[in-house]
């Protein structure tokens, strides 16, 4: 336990370096005081909802090795009972294994135990019949959280593709055509572009943006978790409700 610690301290130690800050400019970043920072980095290792900060700042960052060390940390913390990672199949059509934020994190016992029930339903052969009733009510649910995945996979790609485009000086016209979808949209990118131009270049970024908006974050909350404009945050929330073209579109 104590050599996990370690790692944890030597992690928050490491991903202040990589980010070339300070104590008290990191602490700033993920709003703690220097003597906390000092203490992480020393004595205490981080728990609960700073481990999440930390997390998502050094995927923000791209430093993909501290941020496991964070997930770990929290998933050991929490135990897989708060924490339901989904199982992803090897075969063709299957959820790809690099989407790392496919997880269910309870805010509540209440959603705790309904969870716990529907798996016990699906994996206990005398519960079948319960589980058929409860799947064929949730059937339309399903559909849109696999839609969503999708949605979230291709997503920033595209965001990225249409970015390169532009700073090739593609013109809109031209680049709507190519990508297969309207002025409007591209539009929306250019404006994104223009405002936040690092952020069409990360794609890890674009989808923890996401990711939160999915689980229900306002735009607000989640400018604030992204350190992103409010209205960079709005028009991704916007551009989700556009029609990107299907695979094997142009």
């Amino acid at each position: 336990m104590s050599s996990d610690a370690d790692s944890v301290k030597e992690a928050v130690r490491k991903l202040r370096e990589a980010l070339g800050k300070t104590q008290t400019e990191f602490g700033q970043m993920i709003g703690a005081s220097l003597p906390t920072i000092q203490r992480y980095e020393r004595l205490v290792a981080p728990k609960g909802k700073v481990l999440v900060k930390l997390e998502g700042l050094a995927r923000e960052y791209g430093l993909e090795e501290y941020a496991g060390v964070f997930e770990n940390a929290l998933t050991q913390e929490l135990g897989q009972e708060r924490r339901v990672v989904l199982a992803r199949r090897k075969k063709p059509g299957s959820f790809p294994t690099e989407e790392k934020d496919s997880y269910i994190v309870f805010e509540s016992d209440d959603e705790r135990l309904w969870t716990a029930a529907l798996l016990r339903a699906m994996r206990q052969p005398e519960s079948r019949e319960e589980f058929e009733d409860v799947s064929k009510a949730l059937r339309a649910m399903r559909k849109a959280v696999e839609t969503d995945w999708a949605y979230r996979r291709r997503f920033p790609k595209f965001l990225v593709e249409v970015d390169r485009l532009i700073s090739d000086g593609v013109s809109k016209t031209a680049i709507a055509e190519r990508v297969g979808c309207t002025p409007e949209v591209i539009e929306r990118v250019l404006r994104l572009h223009h405002d936040v131009p690092t952020l069409l270049q990360n794609e890890s970024r674009i989808r923890r943006v996401l990711m939160l908006l999915s689980l229900g974050y306002s735009n607000k909350m989640t400018a604030a978790e992204c350190r992103l404009p409010v209205q960079a945050v709005s028009e991704i929330s916007e551009l989700r409700t556009c029609r990107l073209p299907a695979r094997g579109d142009k």
